[in-house]
């Protein structure tokens, strides 16, 4: 039913661009073609693509010095979905009820349209007002046939699904789910049946029924997906990704975003001193690691609430305040605290979500290998009490850096709090690390651990100082966990053979930047 030939989509459109060039697109992204000479050949070969060609037959019949360049553009206009086969020509497809939606997002409209029109579809876990509106909008879009199964409604509890018979079964296609106030319906452009497992985990705890108005606009919105699903081709579109959902709220606000699976159990593989250590490469700026984490605290789909300076004061350090309020990150400028306040809800959100095969350690969770060891690492020497009382205390004066003596001098100046530092070197089995706690006064204390007592001192005078600018010592932590200094602690002489470090592998959180390790003392 369908020819070599392809053609432009028929909502393409271009614009001249004073010039310059011109722009290509049906709605979505666009392809650009600069230069005049660039709006010469769009004019010359435009009548041909809408009539139709075959793009090895016509590239052929161009000027040996154009065919490169024409075989580039039609490329390009292939990979933006702008290019769609030339179909032969079907009445009763061409009638379909929904052919105009279909011509608009897929490269085969004609071939969408005929499996819309054989497809029978099933629908489990919606009632009321939301089965009305479904049944409403799927009747005018094509199907065969639109079935409910009887039952309770369950959104808010498990996702309604909507299913296509195809040969002896069924295929999922559609899913709708609720969560903290959103609805999501999707997947956009690709069969459901591979996301269905997560998306099961993420709508669990929304409303059990939703108004009218609202039920409205989540069944049109669940009609374009089972049209879209009908589509073979629309995969091939970089506009719609198989893991995007619309999503919407009460208040009837509707927008396009990306579906992260975040994985409920991890898969354990032991670790080396020699994996921990940093990566070599260009170094990536704090700014540039929080924008690759960005899907871990979506508002609907992520899995913490993300951080924001809001109202915290930003000198004489940097603060950020989770925006759910419970955690308030320290860090010498304002995108280090967003990181530290990150990494800390992230830990807590691992614990919560995330299953293991057996126990594990002190837990660690950073945007690298490294800084998750360090943070694991941290932590146990932090929870080993009894060395800690074993060793012994040196107070009074300690050797501090620049950086730690601005701190202290902030804190006097700025902050009006008095500073005491003492340093503890650990025994035994921790023989070599230092521990030091910097004291300002009103339970603004910080902790910090280090090969040296300068570098110690200052990640516990910037942990007390921030605590004191903040003022909230019941949200922010005293121990220096998430700080990049922590990395130094990989290079203890002893760490071989006296912690056992363990990466805990989990999809979704891996990718996004919540690495996590886990250390243990080996004996």
């Amino acid at each position: 039913m369908t020819t070599t030939n392809v053609r432009l989509r028929a909502t393409t459109s271009s614009r001249d661009m004073e010039g310059l060039g011109v722009a290509i697109s049906a709605g979505g992204s666009a392809v650009v073609i600069n230069g005049v000479h660039g709006v010469t050949l769009w004019r010359a070969v435009e009548p041909h693509l809408r009539r139709g060609v075959d793009p090895a037959g016509f590239v052929a019949t161009l000027p040996a010095s154009a065919r490169s360049t024409v075989r580039s553009l039609m490329g390009e206009l292939e990979d933006h979905g702008l290019l769609v086969r030339d179909e032969l020509e079907d009445d009763a497809a061409a009638a379909h009820p929904a052919i105009e939606y279909l011509r608009r997002v897929s490269r085969a409209p004609l071939a969408a349209a005929r499996r819309t029109a054989s497809t029978s579809l099933t629908i489990s876990g919606a009632t009321g007002d939301l089965a009305d509106a479904l049944r409403v909008q799927l009747a005018v879009c094509g199907f065969a046939s639109v079935a409910f199964e009887p039952g309770a409604d369950a959104l808010g509890q498990r996702p309604i699904v909507i299913r296509a018979s195809e040969g002896l079964g069924q295929r999922t296609m559609v899913l709708i789910g609720a969560r903290g106030g959103f609805c999501a319906v999707g997947p956009i452009g690709a069969g459901a049946d591979h996301a269905e497992a997560a998306f099961r985990r993420w709508a669990v705890d929304a409303l059990s029924s939703i108004e009218p108005n609202w039920a409205a606009l989540v069944a049109g919105q669940a009609a374009l997906a089972a049209l879209r699903a009908m589509d073979t081709t629309s995969d091939a579109s970089p506009a719609t990704p198989g893991n995007t959902y619309v999503t919407s709220t009460a208040e009837l606000i509707a927008e396009p975003r990306h579906f992260t699976a975040f994985s409920d159990h991890a898969e354990p593989e032991t670790l080396s001193v020699d994996d921990l250590a940093v990566v070599a490469g260009p170094k990536t700026s704090v700014p540039d690691t929080l924008a690759s984490m960005e899907a871990l605290w979506d508002p609907v789909f992520g899995v913490v609430s993300g951080v924001v300076p809001g109202t915290l004061p930003q000198q004489p350090v940097g603060l950020a305040r989770s925006e759910d309020g419970r955690v308030i990150g320290v860090g010498v400028s304002t995108a280090e605290a967003r990181l530290a306040a990150v990494s800390e809800e992230l830990t807590g959100a691992w614990r919560s979500f995330v299953r293991t095969p057996g126990p594990i350690g002190e837990l660690g969770v950073g945007p690298t290998t490294t800084d998750a060891a360090a943070a694991a690492f941290v932590a146990l020497l932090e929870a080993d009490e009894p060395a800690r009382a074993d060793a012994g205390a040196t107070a009074g004066t300690v050797a501090i850096t620049s950086t730690a003596r601005w701190l202290a001098l902030a804190a006097v100046l700025i902050l009006g709090r008095e500073v005491s530092v003492e340093s503890t070197w650990l025994g035994g089995r921790w023989s070599g690390i230092v521990r030091v706690t910097a004291d300002l006064g009103n339970g603004a204390c910080g902790v910090a651990y280090g090969l040296s007592e300068q570098d110690a001192a200052e990640g516990a005078l910037l942990r007390a100082v921030g605590r004191a600018q903040c003022g909230d010592t019941a949200r922010s932590a005293p121990l220096d966990t998430h700080s990049v200094r922590n990395r130094a602690l990989l290079r203890w002489p002893g760490l071989e053979g006296a912690v056992r470090f363990t990466r805990l592998h989990a999809d979704g959180w891996d990718e996004h930047g919540a690495l996590a390790v886990s250390a243990e003392v080996t004996s």
